[in-house]
């Protein structure tokens, strides 16, 4: 069963779990001031939602299948991730897909371009099978009118220096320098890389 959850929601579900929540969000900016924000506004759409309660009144209660997946999602020890990026400055810019691995299996989110999140259980197949559709999506010439011209698709796994940029008939291989978020390109990859590349992370 697929949990949607707004970034807001998100927010409020890693302050009620002691969590944090590992990638960027779409919506909510990182300073203290916005994210205490976002934690108001998400509880009480999950209060409304009733996928919370006001429990004790400092510590709301969870719904325990929706605490449990964004619990796990929050402490994944490796995370693959695809998203929309300038192609010049690597970041979080629209929709993408993560895929939250840990000793249990894996917790797929699906995210869109307004910070609308679909978090589900998955296995390694369709985590591998979500995550091609979305760049492959992206490498079709024209397949995407939302993608700004210096628009792209970042791939990447935690642990792997190496990382995948795809634009309409390319895909090119590199690294993101921490200091500028800049790409540098080290080789032009055949499009069949993305898929093996998953296949190894994904494991």
């Amino acid at each position: 069963m697929q949990e949607l959850l707004t970034d807001d929601e998100v927010v409020a579900l890693c302050g009620a779990t002691q969590s944090s929540w590992p990638l960027p969000l779409l919506t909510v900016a990182t300073d203290d001031r916005a994210v205490t924000a976002a934690a108001f506004r998400g509880l009480r759409a999950l209060l409304v939602r009733r996928l919370a309660t006001a429990g004790d009144g400092a510590h709301p209660a969870i719904e325990p299948g929706l605490a449990a997946i964004v619990t796990r999602a929050a402490a994944a020890t490796r995370i693959v991730v695809a998203h929309v990026s300038s192609a010049e400055r690597a970041g979080w810019a629209g929709a993408g897909v993560a895929a939250f691995l840990d000793d249990k299996g894996l917790i797929l989110d699906v995210v869109n371009a307004t910070g609308i999140h679909g978090l589900q259980t998955a296995d390694q197949a369709e985590a591998a099978h979500r995550v091609a559709a979305f760049v492959q999506s992206r490498f079709e010439p024209a397949a995407d009118v939302t993608l700004s011209p210096d628009g792209c698709i970042l791939l990447a796994a935690s642990g792997q220096e190496q990382v995948y940029r795809v634009r309409p008939g390319l895909v090119e291989r590199g690294t993101v320098i921490a200091t500028t978020a800049a790409f540098e390109v080290s080789d032009v990859a055949d499009p069949m890389a993305v898929e093996t590349f998953l296949a190894r992370v994904l494991r």
